[in-house]
């Protein structure tokens, strides 16, 4: 499915279960490698004044099912 995406030229993200490898991959990453975005539908806290539903993004080499020696 990826490389269909990607022949397309389509832009994607995939998600996965959250466990200790997949943690330590995202620990890796820079603080300064992270971009915030906005949801077009996100909404203001009225008491705080700050955006609910907002998200930061990050882009970081994995190899999913890898085999360990």
């Amino acid at each position: 499915m990826t490389s269909a995406c990607r022949r397309a030229g389509a832009q994607f993200s995939i998600t996965v279960r959250a466990d200790v490898k997949i943690q330590a991959a995202i620990a890796s990453i820079p603080e300064t490698a992270w971009i915030p975005i906005r949801y077009p539908r996100g909404v203001v806290d009225l008491e705080t004044g700050q955006w609910v539903s907002d998200a930061e993004v990050a882009e970081i080499g994995y190899t999913a099912f890898a085999t360990t020696p």
